[in-house]
């Protein structure tokens, strides 16, 4: 990929490998990075920081649902934007997934046109936010 071309990075997180496979070689050829985690814990260990930037993100996995990765990030302080993509939530897990800051849900089967869509709109969202405040270091005598 052409860095000039370069549209943003996202983020996969999805237990389903053929989800990954597909969404990760459809959207590198529309000149995205993208970074794929088969679950929450990996992502967590492993992503650093990039932007701009969106998360797509499946709602229910083994070891971490959706919701519960999407309070870790708040709470550190993690705010690039996610996109939830499922294909067995509640309406309740869907209120609560926007009550705590998603910017969109899609239910598999989505279409490609409304993901890149979700992906255009957390990217602009992302690129518009103000960096994290970062507290001076202290260097001791």
């Amino acid at each position: 990929m052409n860095f000039d071309d370069f549209r943003g990075h996202i983020y996969l997180i999805d237990d389903d490998p053929s989800i990954c496979r597909s969404l990760s070689f459809t959207l590198s050829s529309s000149n995205y990075s993208v970074q794929t985690f088969d679950n929450p814990r990996a992502f967590l260990k492993d992503s650093l920081p990039i932007s701009p930037a969106v998360i797509l993100l499946d709602m229910r996995m083994p070891q971490m649902t959706g919701t519960e990765l999407q309070i870790i990030l708040r709470k550190n302080g993690r705010e690039t934007p996610i996109i939830f993509i499922s294909g067995e939530s509640q309406p309740t897990e869907i209120i609560e997934a926007m009550k705590l800051g998603a910017i969109d849900f899609l239910l598999k089967p989505f279409s490609m046109e409304s993901l890149m869509t979700a992906i255009e709109n957390g990217l602009n969202k992302d690129l518009r936010r103000k960096p994290p405040r970062l507290n001076p270091l202290r260097i001791c005598p």
